[in-house]
């Protein structure tokens, strides 16, 4: 959908997209993400980076050194019966009218609705989203970082994405350890 608005309204060029099960696109030539464009990209990362005397990995430990260590996980929950779906959009509906204010060590900032296209803030204020009619709730913590929820497009469960920050690998895995222990006390 952006990458057709944009070659339209010439309002952004669409450089590089990506989706949490590691299909990639770079560049306008397809409209389908694939592992053959990551494993494109990664070649040409190494060939780089070879080239210029570092490795990938010594790129990688730079840049946790300058923005800080993330990390992202999923976990899923699985639903069974006829009424899988239904039960995942219940529990969509029940999370989001909980108000949860934090999970564990991180506040929570705001909450996106993106069935309703609205985000809501701590401070009260209501604000629109670019899309809405999107089966999804996103959390937004302290740290830059974030929870996400959907139900899965093929299966019946419900996805659920961290994506932790702190300051180095051990520090980040113990935030994330603590946010999804608080997290799904108030999923379950």
């Amino acid at each position: 959908e952006k990458i057709k608005q944009y070659e339209q309204d010439h309002s952004h060029t669409f450089l590089f997209g990506f989706e949490e099960s590691c299909g990639y696109l770079r560049g306008t030539h397809s409209r389908d993400k694939d592992a053959v464009v990551a494993s494109m990209l990664f070649a040409e990362m190494v060939c780089y980076y070879t080239y210029i005397g570092k490795s990938v990995y010594e790129v990688l430990m730079g840049i946790y050194d300058k923005y800080g260590y993330c990390i992202d996980r999923t976990d899923n929950v699985m639903y069974s019966g006829l009424t899988a779906m239904d039960d995942m959009n219940n529990k969509l509906t029940e999370m989001f009218n909980k108000h949860i204010e934090n999970f564990g060590i991180f506040n929570v900032l705001a909450v996106r609705n993106y069935r309703e296209g609205k985000r809501y803030s701590a401070d009260g204020s209501v604000s629109d989203l670019e899309f809405k009619d999107i089966n999804c709730l996103y959390y937004e913590l302290e740290n830059d970082s974030f929870i996400c929820l959907r139900p899965s497009g093929t299966e019946p469960k419900m996805k659920i994405y961290y994506c932790i920050k702190g300051k180095d690998k051990e520090h980040t895995e113990k935030c994330l350890e603590k946010v999804k222990s608080a997290f799904l006390a108030d999923f379950e």
